[in-house]
């Protein structure tokens, strides 16, 4: 419990500081192919913030698996979604993952 009497925001904290550390060992997980569903499993119950704070490493992850992997891809683009990444900012994500022929 902190001074303020709040132990809610103290425990979403904590979790929310847990999930932010824990998402580039999920993502190198997912990478790597090992233990994929459990990463995806876990990654879907994170918080919409920690997905935000580390969008660009999921944008690079979804140019990482190419089409390879298309359920994941729609799972990680799910989790982009509910992140609630601002427009202005999605045209650099969308940017990392795909390329633009403007020949």
């Amino acid at each position: 419990e902190c001074e303020c009497g709040d132990t809610l925001n103290v425990a979403l904290l904590a979790r929310v500081e847990h999930e932010f550390k824990r998402l580039p060992s999920i993502v190198a997980e997912i990478e790597s192919r090992s233990k994929m569903g459990e990463a995806m499993k876990e990654l879907e119950q994170m918080d919409h913030n920690v997905i935000y704070l580390h969008c660009d490493k999921l944008w690079f992850l979804l140019d990482d698996l190419g089409d390879d992997e298309p359920n994941v891809r729609s799972e990680l683009l799910s989790c982009l979604n509910r992140a609630k990444i601002p427009e202005d900012q999605l045209v650099d994500g969308i940017g990392c993952v795909y390329e633009l022929d403007m020949r």
